[in-house]
């Protein structure tokens, strides 16, 4: 039983967060849903547990029972929560100092020190996720921080003796995710600078100074060679097994392929680095990375991964500042199909990933009736291998004719609801 109300706040969040997760099917292993499970109980008891004033944060139990009720409101999609749960969050932090671990209780033992740096590094990528699907600001930035990455591997006392821990590493996965984060971060911020609304000429001090780096040499391509030196376990996802060690490893493969892309995305929409091919070819890099990772790992990635998709559609969509030719649109459009494969491949897990596929495929094909454009396989594409038909080539035809696809249009496509009523940063 808990010994205190902090430990109380946890065990609940605990139960909240996985609850939910299994109620959604975002589980490695399917199992049968309990007719009367309900998470909001979990998670009601939690907030009730969880102190509501700062000065009452006496026990970090309580403060990891806050970063896991984050995570649920995440799960509910229930942004003014989130907003109110992180915003607790960070007053705490700022409170107790809790980014900088010189700031940190004396004499913590090295599991305690662990557990802080684990908490500090998930809140701050749970804050760059949720800034680029809220759109809200990083209020933890990383470079105002001073905290470690975590260090001490899980031991698994079940394992037989010759039980290979090297191979079963996953944390040093789990920290490039972070790096990766970092990466965007810094992205984002020169994002919102150049696309700032405000008129910022008038300042004494520019700050344009930070804008004077080449993004491509000093964040993506030390990012990709490092990708590149990770062990293989971290580059090809593993069927899942009764090996929980391994497991992980394959679901930070998966973390890793989708946050990468992403990154590569965010930079590119932020300086305009690249053309709207461009973007969608690496669209289709991550649509061909995410299909060939078992199931398994997207299901248990859940809603995150319809946010990621989400994110690469609006990204896309913000190339787009007038109409399309017709073979630019067929770029646009072949990124589409695929992706409502790889979201129909989803639908026996997420309803959700069904829905969104119905209304993509749906404007697919008001569009294709709208341009008289020949229905084609899905992932063909202008240039594949001999042997089309005629009526292939005819639609090929078409599709080269330089005729606009009305900008008005391409602003009604129905990526994935990455968030109810909400714009995102893009």
């Amino acid at each position: 039983m808990p010994e205190s109300r902090g430990s109380y706040a946890r065990l609940m969040a605990m139960c909240a967060v996985s609850a939910l997760r299994i109620k959604n099917g975002a589980v490695l292993n399917e199992r049968s849903v309990p007719d009367d499970l309900n998470p909001r109980l979990y998670f009601d008891e939690t907030l009730q547990a969880i102190p509501h004033n700062v000065n009452e944060f006496k026990e970090f139990e309580s403060l990891q029972a806050t970063g896991l009720a984050c995570l649920t409101a995440l799960h509910y999609s229930d942004g003014p929560l989130l907003h109110q749960i992180l915003g607790l969050y960070h007053a705490v932090v700022a409170e107790h100092g809790f980014s900088d671990e010189k700031r940190w209780p004396h004499g913590l033992s090295e599991i305690e020190i662990e557990e802080r740096r684990r908490l500090f590094w998930h809140m701050y990528r749970l804050e760059v996720h949720t800034s680029l699907v809220i759109g809200h600001v990083v209020r933890c930035p990383e470079l105002q921080s001073s905290v470690a990455y975590p260090t001490i591997q899980d031991i698994d006392f079940t394992k037989s003796e010759d039980y290979n821990v090297h191979q079963s590493e996953w944390f040093s996965g789990w920290n490039f995710v972070t790096d990766l984060y970092r990466g965007i971060e810094h992205v984002v911020a020169q994002f919102k600078y150049r696309r700032a609304s405000a008129n910022i000429d008038r300042r004494s001090l520019s700050t344009a100074f930070i804008l004077d780096y080449d993004p491509q040499k000093k964040i993506l391509d030390p990012l990709a060679a490092a990708r590149d030196d990770l062990p293989d376990r971290f580059k090809k996802a593993l069927p899942v097994s009764s090996d929980t060690c391994r497991n992980r490893c394959g679901y930070q493969t998966a973390n890793i392929a989708c946050t990468y892309q992403l990154l590569r995305m965010v930079t590119f929409s932020a300086y305009h680095t690249t053309t709207l091919y461009e973007a969608c070819q690496t669209v289709l890099e991550l649509i061909d990375e995410i299909s060939n990772i078992p199931i398994e790992y997207l299901r248990a990635m859940g809603l995150a991964m319809l946010q990621e998709l989400s994110g690469f559609g609006h990204i896309l969509s913000s190339f787009i500042n007038e109409g399309l030719s017709r073979s630019d649109y067929y770029h646009l459009r072949t990124v589409m199909l695929c992706m409502l494969e790889l979201l129909e491949s989803l639908s026996s897990c997420m309803a959700t990933a069904l829905e969104a596929s119905q209304r993509l495929r749906a404007y697919v094909e008001n569009i294709d009736q709208l341009l008289d454009i020949p229905q084609t396989p899905d992932r063909q594409t202008p240039d594949e291998e001999d042997g089309q038909s005629q009526d292939d080539a005819r639609a090929l035809d078409i599709l080269t004719q330089q005729l606009m696809v009305p900008l008005d249009i391409l602003q009604r496509i129905p990526w994935p609801a990455a968030w109810e009523e909400s714009v995102g940063l893009f």
